[in-house]
């Protein structure tokens, strides 16, 4: 039985991903989201987690699931930072930067599942674009005030005001 892997896909806030470069193996100097094996009685959403930190210094909260592996037990979530520093772990790493998607090349990539990983993502993040710009009501329903944010997850269409804490 294939052991399950767990990656985190962190975005900062102009847009560019984290990437790892990695400093072992055949992929040795390729480029991959933080991530690594699934350690006995843990979960993969805290596997994506410590990985992230082991990796990079950096700590994340996981905010959602981008992608579940369709014949492979992988599964990528969305983290973004609230802490750490960044910074790489020598013995696995060579390089961890953030990276702008647009300037990163398909055969820089480790794993189909980084490839895969960044297209739903770019995927979800034109979604939520979308739908921001299509359907973002001006003001709120139920107090007036224009302080309305789309949810975390954009196949929802689900909104709520920052100001009531109305969710509609």
């Amino acid at each position: 039985m294939a052991r399950r892997v767990a990656f985190c896909l962190v975005e900062n806030s102009r847009g560019e991903i984290l990437l790892i470069q990695r400093g072992y193996g055949k992929e040795k100097g390729k480029w991959s989201l933080p991530g690594g094996f699934v350690d006995r009685g843990e979960s993969s959403k805290h596997a994506a987690y410590r990985e992230t930190k082991e990796e990079t210094g950096l700590i994340v909260e996981i905010v959602s699931t981008v992608m579940v592996g369709r014949t492979r037990p992988i599964k990528t979530f969305a983290g973004r930072v609230v802490g750490g520093k960044l910074r790489f772990q020598r013995r696995e790493c060579l390089d961890v930067r953030f990276r702008d998607p647009a300037k990163i090349r398909s055969h820089e990539l480790a794993f189909g599942a980084d490839r895969r990983a960044l297209h739903l993502w770019a995927e979800m993040k034109a979604k939520h674009n979308e739908l921001k710009q299509k359907s973002l009501p001006d003001k709120c329903p139920r107090c007036a005030e224009s302080n309305i944010r789309l949810r975390h997850h954009p196949h929802q269409n689900h909104y709520r005001c920052a100001s009531c804490k109305k969710t509609f």
